[in-house]
């Protein structure tokens, strides 16, 4: 395997795992957020929760749409870059380990999201009509 292939290998595996890291950290950032102002009748804090999901959405969209392309890349090239230099360093525990937590901070993730998604639709038309 040439250089420049190898290392864009490795970025694109380091960038799919901070994708994932990034679901799961928006998630409960706008979850701990969220639960900040549960209960706030003002409309400037429904506003300003609205807006802040409307932004974190892009970001988990973002995310999702890489963990799936980098996540083909990773697929594709695992037996031929990952793998080997697991055995190699003898890690393979190790990475199936990593896989299941970050199998887990997906689901929980994509769990919390839709949890935080349901309120804020809920939100939105009971703001739209103060």
């Amino acid at each position: 395997m040439s250089h420049p292939l190898a290392v864009f290998i490795m970025m694109s595996n380091y960038f799919h795992d901070v994708a994932t890291a990034m679901v799961m950290a928006s998630s409960i950032a706008l979850w701990v957020i969220m639960k900040f102002f549960e209960g706030s009748a003002s409309p400037d804090a429904v506003d300003f929760l609205l807006r802040l999901y409307r932004g974190i959405s892009k970001l988990v969209v973002f995310s999702w749409a890489w963990i799936f392309s980098a996540g083909l890349i990773r697929l594709f090239t695992f037996r031929i870059y990952e793998w080997p230099n697991a055995v190699a360093k003898n890690q393979e525990y190790g990475l199936m380990v990593k896989y299941c937590l970050a199998l887990g901070m997906m689901a929980g993730g994509a769990w919390l999201w839709y949890v935080v998604a349901a309120r804020m639709r809920a939100l939105a038309p009971a703001h739209q009509a103060d």
